[in-house]
Formats: C-alpha cells, sequence, structure tokens
C-alpha cells in the first residue's frame, strides 16, 4: 500500500503533467490562430491587388482608346492645313503638294454639287484644336502628323499606356495626304456619302463570300476590300472636316434618316427599324474578347466627350439669349459657340474614322455595312446594341447559375451564395463575346431572311446590306438629336 505522502507525490505530478499538456495546447491554438489571421490577411492583400491591377488595366485601356482618337483628331487638322496649302497654291507646301499629285494654282474645291467643302473647314478645324482633349488624353502629347512621316505610326512616352492596352500598333487607316490629293473630285454631299456607301455594300458583298470561303482569288478579294475601305475612310475624313456646309447638320447626321434604298420615310423622323436587326448585323463583327473590350471602352469615352461638348453648348446658347441686348458679348459668345461646334464635329469625325479605320478590320467593317443594309447605323446605336447584348448574356448566366445551384441543393442558392453573386462583376467583355459566339453556333440567322430569299432577284441588282459611318437603331428611343435636331433616332447624338 501506498503512503499518504506517496499519492500525494503522485497527484501532483499528474497534476504538473496535465497544465504542461494544457499549456502546450493553448500554445497551438495561439499559433493556429496566428497562422489564420496571416493567411486572411494574405488573402485580403492578394484581393486588393487583384483590384488594383483590374482598375489599372481600366486605365490603361482607356489611355489607348483616348490616344487612339487624339491620332485621328490630329490627322483630321493636318488635313485641314494641307488643304489650306493647296488652296493658297502651294504655299510653304507647294513641293509636298504637287508630289501628292494635287496640282497648284487657285487649289482644289471639293466637287459636291450645292455642297462643297467650306473654305473655313480647315480653320474651323484649326481653331478647335484646343477643344480635343479626352479624359486621360493630354491636349499636347505626342506630335501631330506633318505629312513628312507615317501617319499610321505613334511615338513618344504618351503611347506607353497604348502599347500595354494593345492599340498603340492599330493602324490609322488613312492618310491625311491621300485624302488631299483626291479632294478635288470627291463629293462631300449627303448623295456623294450615299452613292459611295452603296457602292461599298455592292463591291464589298460578294467579294466577302469569296474570301471567306477560300476562293481561288481570296487574296485579290481581301486586297479589293482593303481598298474599297481606304477609300470610304477618306471620304469620312473630307466630310468630318467641312461637308455639313453653311452650318447645317453633317451629312453623318443626315444619312440616318433615309435608307440607302428606297423613299425616306414621310414623316421625316428616320426608319423605325427592328433592335433584331441591329443585333443581328452586330453579331456579324465577331468581335474577340480583347476588340470587344477596347470597343466598350472606346464609346464609354466619345460618349462621355460628346456629353461634355452638348453640355457646353447648351450653356453657351442659354448665355447668349441672356446677352440679346449686349452685341459685344453676344459676338464673343458666338464665336466661342462656333469654336466648340467644330470641335464636336472633329471630335465626332476622329470617333468614326478610329472606330472603323482602327479598332475593326476592313473584313468586319464590310461584313457590319453589308449586315446593316439598307439601313445606316450610328455610333450611340452601336453602343446601345452591345450594352443590350451584354446585359442579355448576363441575364442568361444568372439564370442557368440559378438553375444549376437549384438542382444541386435542391432548395434553391444559399444566402451567402446568391450575395457573392450579386457581388460578382455584372459581365466581362470574353463572356460577352462568347455568348454571342455561342448564339452564332446555335444557327441564328437574320431576322429578315425569309423575306430576302422571297426578294432574292431583286437584290441580285441591289446586293445586300449596308451602313454608313456607326451602328445602332434608328427608331427606338425617340430622343433628339443634338446634332441635327431629328427625333427617332437611338441615343443623344448622331
Amino acid at each position: 500500500m501506498s503512503s499518504p505522502g506517496s499519492k500525494a507525490r503522485k497527484g501532483a505530478a499528474a497534476g504538473s503533467a496535465a497544465g504542461k499538456r494544457a499549456k502546450a495546447l493553448s500554445g497551438n491554438s495561439f499559433l493556429k490562430a496566428t497562422i489564420a489571421e496571416l493567411e486572411g490577411l494574405v488573402i485580403r492583400r492578394k484581393e486588393e491587388l487583384s483590384s488594383l491591377s483590374a482598375a489599372r488595366a481600366r486605365l490603361a485601356m482607356r489611355a489607348a482608346v483616348v490616344h487612339l482618337v487624339d491620332r485621328h483628331s490630329r490627322a483630321l487638322l493636318d488635313l485641314g492645313a494641307l488643304l489650306k496649302r493647296h488652296r493658297r497654291g502651294g504655299g510653304d507646301g507647294g513641293g509636298d503638294d504637287d508630289a501628292n499629285g494635287s496640282g497648284s494654282g487657285d487649289g482644289p474645291a471639293l466637287s459636291s454639287g450645292s455642297s462643297t467643302l467650306p473654305s473655313s473647314a480647315d480653320d474651323g478645324a484649326a481653331g478647335a484644336d484646343g477643344d480635343l482633349e479626352i479624359d486621360g488624353a493630354p491636349p499636347q502629347g505626342g506630335s501631330a502628323y506633318t505629312g513628312d512621316e507615317d501617319p499610321n505610326s505613334s511615338s513618344g512616352s504618351d503611347t506607353a499606356a497604348a502599347r500595354g492596352a494593345g492599340v498603340a500598333e492599330l493602324p490609322l487607316g488613312w492618310s491625311p495626304a491621300a485624302v488631299a490629293a483626291r479632294a478635288a473630285e470627291t463629293d462631300v454631299s449627303l448623295e456623294g456619302l450615299r452613292k459611295q456607301l452603296r457602292e461599298f455594300v455592292l463591291t464589298c458583298a460578294p467579294l466577302l463570300i469569296r474570301r471567306q470561303r477560300g476562293a481561288p482569288d481570296a487574296a485579290a478579294a481581301a486586297a479589293r476590300i482593303e481598298a474599297e475601305h481606304s477609300s470610304l475612310l477618306e471620304l469620312c475624313a473630307l466630310i468630318a472636316l467641312g461637308g455639313a456646309g453653311a452650318g447645317g447638320p453633317s451629312p453623318f447626321s443626315r444619312i440616318l434618316l433615309t435608307p440607302l434604298e428606297g423613299a425616306p420615310p414621310a414623316n421625316g423622323a428616320g426608319p423605325v427599324v427592328d433592335d433584331a436587326h441591329w443585333d443581328w448585323a452586330v453579331s456579324q463583327l465577331k468581335l474577340s474578347g480583347g476588340q470587344l473590350s477596347r470597343l466598350m471602352t472606346f464609346l464609354d469615352v466619345i460618349r462621355e466627350r460628346v456629353a461634355r461638348i452638348d453640355a457646353e453648348r447648351a450653356s453657351l446658347l442659354a448665355a447668349c439669349a441672356a446677352a440679346a441686348d449686349d452685341a459685344a458679348e453676344g459676338e464673343r459668345l458666338v464665336a466661342r459657340l462656333v469654336v466648340v461646334q467644330r470641335g464636336y464635329e472633329v471630335v465626332s469625325g476622329a470617333a468614326v474614322l478610329a472606330l472603323y479605320g482602327s479598332l475593326l478590320t476592313a473584313d468586319q467593317v464590310a461584313g457590319f455595312f453589308v449586315a446593316c443594309y439598307p439601313y445606316v447605323p450610328s455610333v450611340s446605336g452601336l453602343h446601345r446594341t452591345l450594352l443590350q447584348r451584354q446585359k442579355d448574356a448576363a441575364a442568361a448566366r444568372d439564370a442557368e447559375a440559378e438553375a444549376a445551384a437549384g438542382a444541386g441543393e435542391g432548395t434553391g442558392p444559399s444566402p451567402a451564395r446568391r450575395d457573392r453573386r450579386r457581388k460578382a462583376p455584372a459581365t466581362t467583355a470574353a463572356a460577352a463575346a462568347a455568348a454571342a459566339e455561342a448564339a452564332e453556333a446555335a444557327g441564328a440567322g437574320a431576322p429578315d431572311a425569309a423575306a430576302a430569299g422571297r426578294d432574292i432577284s431583286i437584290k441580285m441588282e441591289h446586293p445586300p446590306h449596308a451602313g454608313n459611318g456607326v451602328g445602332a437603331a434608328p427608331g427606338g428611343s425617340g430622343e433628339t438629336c443634338s446634332s441635327c435636331s431629328t427625333r427617332g433616332l437611338q441615343g443623344r447624338a448622331c
């Protein structure tokens, strides 16, 4: 038998061992808690880094497309300078003008019947130079095209972001020198634009089939499409610089009101076209994920810039009305209004040229115009259609996720899962493009395919499809166009 003292010692030893085990457990718990806290910190830092990287990518893309529009804007201003030199009989740049085949003398007048490029076009464009900045673009960043360098190149420190976003290498698609050389025989009227658009569609429609289906002369077809594309861009550059004439709406605005085939609507409000027509036409672009991301950023930038110009224009008009009794102040305000309007025309023209000359390929432009025929799209409408396609794709993904969660859990998604989905980004460019391609693979056809089949004998004389500078549905929103004061166009500006 053990003595009471022995039992006490054993009890004390057991208590000591238990205390040591408790301390060890306590130390392990503290270590685990510390590790868990550090892991959480690392996860949060990774999320912050990911968010910052995404924000940096968005800013880089925005800077890149701003730089692209700036390049086109400055090329338009240089075109104005070249035309001024031509009009003055060569001036300091006479040698260059002769080399471009434009001749000399009093300078060429643009042949357009009653609508010629006004002599104030180049002066007005130059006067608008200070109004071309768009968010993120330095007013005088980079060098303008002078006629002695490649207009499709870009240089300077301000192109770093553009290179990173894959935009710096995109060509302008047109040359100021080449446009100036053809100015004398170019019709910049509304009918001139209609005629060239119809010819572009009629020429490119059969060429696209040969190009895309591996015809023996596919390479020649591709070269012809490129040539037709360049010719259309050159006409757009001349119209952007001064085709509006004496204060009237630009042909870019007026072309939206009349189809390229048939008579215009009797009410003069523009054709009312079903959204399905534009959706199908946009699907023919077959945009890659990167293209869609650049295009949406570009359209956002243009919309914001036009909105600012609209606001300043409205403010100046109100000030002009208030200064009706002050002649000097009225003249100052009108002069400023003219500069703002010219800036709007140059920026709008640069947007058309950047969209169809740089962001889309010649094949895509030809296919889009063919798919839009006989209607002419607008930039704001293209934006609207793309936004709707993204919204539809996001809704389809959400519905699919809900169905999958409901099938897997029997009672539908948990509140936590629904919350995670609400916090997730609404959509991505790549996912939207994938959804559009999936719809194509499902066999989506043109909404007017049956009618096109019935009228095939007629369409052989007027081959299918076209558009002018920019994409969407005239006739949906009923808003007033800020440029030509007409109603029924998609978006506020033509």
